[in-house]
This record gives C-alpha cells, sequence and structure tokens, in this order.
C-alpha cells in the first residue's frame, strides 16, 4: 500500500487461494529482508514476494497450516512448521532462499510459535503445549 495515495493506495496483492481442501490465506506475519518478503501460508507454501513489483519468485511447499511467523538473523530464515519441523533457509540468493537444514521435533508436534532468538539459542512452542529450547553444542 501507499499511504501517499489515499485515493488509490493499492500497490500490489498476492492472493493465496484454498488449496488441496484447505483454506487459502495467510495467518503469519512476513519476514522482509533485502527487498523480498518471505510469507508462509495456510495452504503451506513459503512464498517469497518481490516487494517492488509483487512477484512471486520463489514457492516451496513446507506443510499445511504454516502459521508461525519467521525470523531473519545472520542472513537466515528460521521458522517453524505445522509438521514439526524447524526450518533453517539461506539468504544467499535473497529471491530463492536454500533450505540448508530441519530439525524434526519430538511428537512431531505441529509449530504455530514465531521461534524467539536469544543469547544463541532458539525458543519455540507447539500446539500440543510444549516449549522447546534449541540451543548450541
Amino acid at each position: 500500500l501507499d499511504p501517499k495515495n489515499p485515493s488509490s493506495p493499492l500497490v500490489w496483492s498476492v492472493h493465496v487461494p484454498k488449496k488441496g481442501g484447505v483454506t487459502g490465506g495467510v495467518w503469519a506475519t512476513p519476514a522482509l529482508y533485502e527487498g523480498y518478503l518471505y510469507v508462509p501460508t495456510n495452504p503451506g507454501d513459503l512464498l517469497t514476494i518481490d516487494t517492488k513489483s509483487g512477484d512471486v519468485t520463489d514457492s516451496v511447499h513446507i506443510g499445511y497450516h504454516t502459521w508461525s511467523s519467521p525470523n531473519i538473523i545472520d542472513g537466515q530464515l528460521l521458522l517453524g512448521t505445522c509438521e514439526g519441523k524447524l526450518q533453517n533457509y539461506s539468504l544467499n540468493d535473497p529471491s530463492k532462499p536454500t533450505l540448508t537444514w530441519e530439525l524434526p521435533i519430538k511428537n512431531q508436534g505441529c509449530i504455530e510459535s514465531t521461534p524467539a532468538i536469544w543469547n544463541g539459542n532458539f525458543y519455540f512452542g507447539t500446539r500440543e503445549g510444549f516449549i522447546f529450547k534449541v540451543g548450541q553444542k
């Protein structure tokens, strides 16, 4: 949206349709890095969107009901999935994130919370009511 143009503020938008019987839309807060938005969607796609044009430059299926908002730290995108995985993507090419690692969580808990990053550790909660800390060895 362009607040300087109140009569026609829409610059671009991206429709997230229903997919595989799952309601379309976005529940997570997108992350912003070097002119790109990283948007996890309810139908399970991680969309990379160019903020100038609104073009989707990449789409990766990461699992349905992805409501966890991603975090960006040191050129890496970190997010949780509802398939019980903590995933990390390299943003060396911000238009096309590359999966660098993923950590399956005990009992396949749906990660709905946004991972908090503090003092070299990741903290997040699951739908099953657990709070996890992932730290350095």
